[in-house]
């Protein structure tokens, strides 16, 4: 349902770091490579871990976020199958990290896994707990057109193998228009 814009309780990260890293880079384009590099830190740095300059790789350790948050579980794996906690899904308060078997291919490619909110329904970084335990790193918008283009070209990571669908065909339509557009631009009126 989540990808087809449909409000859940999941939210989904990847246990892979270079689909992660591709998920900060997707949007980028060439229009933001000729910012400063100060003012991009700066306000990352007043932010929070947010900002219009750039966009970040968040680290969570799903052990942590499992045993912190639903103590009752003895858990020892990193991430749960959902199918193995049917019974207490219920009585979770705070997110827990679970997988599923489904074997849709946008799963699949992009390592999928999800992080089930209970009832108490904040974003995970409302969590205080949660924040001191999660490691952002910083990716300014300056570098992140030359980031998304050696995933593509080095580990073949791109829209068409994270949405391996017409969304993912779509999106590299995209692109190469604005790729063309910019470069005829460039031509025209310069830099």
């Amino acid at each position: 349902m989540q990808h087809y814009e449909i409000p859940t309780r999941l939210l989904d990260f990847s246990t892979n770091e270079l689909v992660a890293l591709y998920f900060s880079v997707a949007t980028a384009n060439l229009r933001n490579e000729n910012m400063e590099t100060n003012e991009e830190i700066i306000d990352f740095t007043n932010e929070y871990g947010r900002s219009e300059h750039g966009s970040s790789v968040h680290i969570i350790n799903p052990a942590f976020t499992n045993n912190e948050t639903n103590r009752f579980v003895n858990i020892k794996r990193e991430v749960l199958n959902i199918d193995d906690i049917l019974d207490i899904l219920s009585q979770i308060i705070l997110p827990i990290c679970v997988n599923t078997t489904n074997n849709d291919q946008r799963i699949v490619n992009q390592n999928g896994v999800f992080m089930l909110f209970g009832k108490n329904y904040s974003a995970y970084d409302e969590y205080d707990i949660f924040v001191k335990n999660t490691t952002k790193i910083f990716i300014q918008n300056s570098c992140r057109l030359q980031i998304k283009e050696e995933l593509r070209q080095k580990h073949q990571i791109s829209h068409s193998f994270i949405y391996p669908d017409i969304k993912g065909i779509s999106l590299e339509i995209i692109d190469e228009i604005n790729y063309e557009y910019h470069s005829e631009c460039l031509k025209v009126f310069g830099s």
